[in-house]
Order: structure tokens, then sequence, then C-alpha cells
């Protein structure tokens, strides 16, 4: 039988008779909206469109559309019933591409990169790991990668600038920090954790030093050095793409009630301003 697909960002685009050979050329981000409840009535609903000009009762309708870096392909029967939730019983949304998770930083052994590397080698499903960064640990976490035979799933990209991480951030769907504690150094902040959140991107985060406390309930906490927990988090968001967006956009609203430029200094303002009855002590 013979479908249709539509290229959908808000409004039907265009239709097309070979499905497959659209699928697999069309394989990328066409807008960055999360495919909600409400995107997916509408998307229904452009479906219906479709199989009304195709005048087949029943056509199977293709969209390629995206939400952050995880593109779907939905597939709809718009003669069965909908359920509870409006939504067609047999709706269906498959990934298209492989879950991206992202690192930050040093490439140093208190970092706990080799943490990551081993909680990936062992998920279940498709996955890419990008770390950006450079640092005496490389050789080592290059070993590791052939050792675990993800070397494949891995990519180097050495120190990135400042002004391309927004573009490094939007590319994740999951960056992670797994610090280990030193007798010398614990994590004390933790900014690229910050930077990932503003930019939608659902972190996960060791429990070492401040980690926790900038992460709050917008994001995964493991136990450092726990590769276990680790890949169990990561599994979790690469299961659930619903579980990612919430994430996502727990993570964005936490920044913005809590580390913006203008939230930092009302803060240092009011510490400022507890120390004024001692300023006229003699």
């Amino acid at each position: 039988m013979r479908g249709a697909v539509a290229q959908f960002d808000g409004r039907l685009v265009r239709q097309q008779p070979d499905h497959a050979r659209v699928a697999e050329d069309r394989r990328r981000c066409i807008d960055k909206r999360t495919v909600g409840i409400g995107a997916q009535r509408r998307l229904i609903g452009a479906a219906q469109d479709v199989a009304s000009s195709l005048q087949r009762k029943d056509a199977k309708v293709y969209f390629l559309c995206a939400s952050a870096s995880l593109r779907f392909c939905v597939e709809i029967f718009p003669q069965h019933p909908p359920n509870s939730c409006g939504l067609p019983q047999c709706l269906r949304v498959s990934p298209l591409a492989p879950l991206s998770i992202g690192y930050a930083g040093g490439l140093v052994p208190e970092k706990g990169v080799d943490l990551i590397l081993r909680a990936c080698a062992g998920l279940a499903g498709d996955w890419r790991l990008t770390l950006a960064g450079e640092g005496e640990a490389r050789t080592e976490l290059e070993r590791l990668a052939a050792a675990l035979h993800s070397a494949d799933h891995i990519r180097f990209a050495g120190r990135i600038g400042s002004g391309a991480m927004p573009q490094f951030y939007h590319e994740l769907d999951v960056l992670v920090l797994p610090s280990r504690t030193r007798p010398n150094w614990k994590e004390q902040f933790g900014r690229v954790l910050v930077e990932a959140m503003a930019c939608g991107v659902a972190v996960v985060g060791s429990d070492c030093g401040e980690i926790p406390q900038v992460i709050g309930d917008a994001g995964l906490v493991f136990a450092e050095e726990n590769v276990v927990a680790l890949r169990e988090s990561l599994q979790r968001l690469l299961d659930s793409p619903e579980e990612r967006q919430r994430l996502a956009a727990a993570g964005r609203q936490r920044v913005l009630d809590h580390f913006t430029m203008q939230q930092i200094a009302e803060q240092t303002v009011a510490v400022y301003r507890t120390l004024e009855p001692h300023a006229h002590r003699p």
C-alpha cells in the first residue's frame, strides 16, 4: 500500500507518495518544538487532511518532525477510534535518531569521563557520545572506548569555543557531568549544567560537590563512581522522550528562576544587605 509523507513544522508542508524514500532522505531536524499532546493533535488533524486528499480510508500517513534533537516518524491510522486522550489508539512514535549524549569540560581523571564511557557501553538502544574538551586523560579514554568496542559511537570534539557552545548543546538530548571527589577537589558549581539547562537539554550529574544543588529536581543525580546508577539514568532517558522533554523544560525554568544574571545580582545584594547592621559598629 502506498502512503504519503508530510513534512510538518506547524502546518502541512508537502505530500510525497514514496514514504520510505522520503523518510530516509529527510532524517533531519525540522524545528525544535516539543511533540506533546497539543502538537500530536495538530499532527492528527493534518493526517486526516492527507488521508482525505488520498481518498483512502486505510491510508497510512507519516510525519517527520522534531523535538530538540530527536527525530520522530509518527504513523497514524485515521480510521481507528481515539483513546481517552483523544488520540488514535494505534498512534506510534518511533525515534529515527540515536540518543545524543554529551560532556563538556576537561578530560582529566577527577571529571569522571571514563564513567560515561562505561555506562554508555551497556545501554540497550542506539546512542552517540560527544566529548567536548581536552586533557591529560584523552589518550586513556580513547583506549577505553576501543576496549569497550564503543569507539564508533564516541566523538572527541576537542575544545569548543564559547561562541560555539550553544550549538553544541542544541545537538544534545542529555548532558552528563560525572565528577568524582578528590582529597583536594570537588565540583564547585558545574557551569556547564546551567548552560545546558538554559539551552533546554536534560542533565545528569553525580552527587559530587555542588552538582545536586545546581540540578535540584530538574535533572537526574546519581552517586559518584556508580556506573550502574549512571547507566540506569541514561537508559531511562533513552527509553522515554517524554521524560527528556519534561526534564529539559524543568531545567530551563530552574535557570530562569535561579541562575540568570539578574537573579545572581539580586541574591548577591541580599547577602550584602544582611551585613548592613554590622557596618556601623565602632
